[in-house]
């Protein structure tokens, strides 16, 4: 009869030995260096940020399927910047990757109201306090993170191209941050095909797996990185097709100019002012 028979029978031991086995196991262990009775290790937790405050914890959505996910989970342990005058501002933790660092990325595209509070203006074409705010050049958006590192203690920057793909996929590979292709954009982006021709308050659609909201349409996205004589753009917009919105697709303008088409989000460092 196989070793693997569900009908193989198992020896009992007999308890006038079990002393003994047990004392042989134990010296055994010892031999070793086996710790006995060894409390888990604790996972580690995102570093806190000067001038932020803990929000609530937040689980994270499947990762997609057609993605090879981080074996880190982000977007645990939001975070929340004040900008003053009662507006803040949600961060979520973007885990380490090889030896490159973790890092806080903006939940949201930075909206007209958060601008507003930092800046004090608000150049957007299509209103809307929750709108992410458009019309901004990559002079503007760097300008705002000066301004709110001084604000939060934390240092303020756009992400690099790097950073922002890495985020925007939740440490995977693909076209997209989610499971189901360009068939299911729909679902996580304001574009061509159901924007009506404009801007959408942030965080309607669903989000990433890592709790991002927003990084494929609604606007293209400013980031740190020069590229081909300009500075990058990416995640496409309410304006583009589900093509465009492909964490792959390239855009850049001069950093001087300006179009309802642009806005950003943020990173920020732990490093204080």
């Amino acid at each position: 009869m196989p070793w693997f028979s569900q009908k193989s029978r198992v020896r009992k031991l007999n308890p006038r030995h079990a002393s003994g086995f047990r004392a042989c196991v134990l010296l055994i262990l010892l031999a070793a260096g086996q710790p006995l009775d060894a409390p888990p290790v604790p996972a580690q937790s995102p570093p806190p940020l000067p001038g932020l405050s803990a929000g609530a914890r937040s689980t994270p959505s499947t990762p997609s399927t057609q993605s090879t996910p981080s074996t880190q989970a982000g977007g645990k342990n939001p975070m929340t910047a004040d900008l003053g005058g009662g507006v803040k501002m949600e961060l979520v933790w973007v885990p380490a990757r090889g030896s490159d660092g973790g890092f806080w990325m903006g939940k949201y595209e930075v909206t007209q109201e958060q601008y507003e509070a930092v800046t004090g203006k608000n150049p957007s074409g299509f209103k809307g306090a929750k709108n992410p705010v458009e019309t901004v050049s990559w002079n503007d958006a760097t300008d705002f993170c000066r301004k709110a590192s001084q604000k939060t203690g934390g240092t303020c920057s756009l992400p690099s191209v790097a950073q922002w793909t890495y985020a925007c996929l939740a440490g995977g590979t693909g076209d997209y941050g989610f499971a189901g292709g360009a068939g299911q954009l729909g679902e996580y982006a304001w574009y061509s095909e159901n924007s009506g021709g404009q801007t959408h308050p942030v965080g309607q659609k669903k989000p990433n797996a890592w709790g991002l909201y927003d990084m494929h349409g609604n606007v293209w996205e400013w980031c740190e990185d020069e590229e081909g004589g300009g500075r990058a753009l990416r995640g496409g917009g309410w304006s583009v097709s589900a093509e465009s919105c492909r964490a792959s697709i390239r855009s850049r303008y001069v950093p001087t100019s300006t179009s309802d088409l642009n806005g950003f989000r943020v990173v920020v460092s732990g490093r204080t002012r």
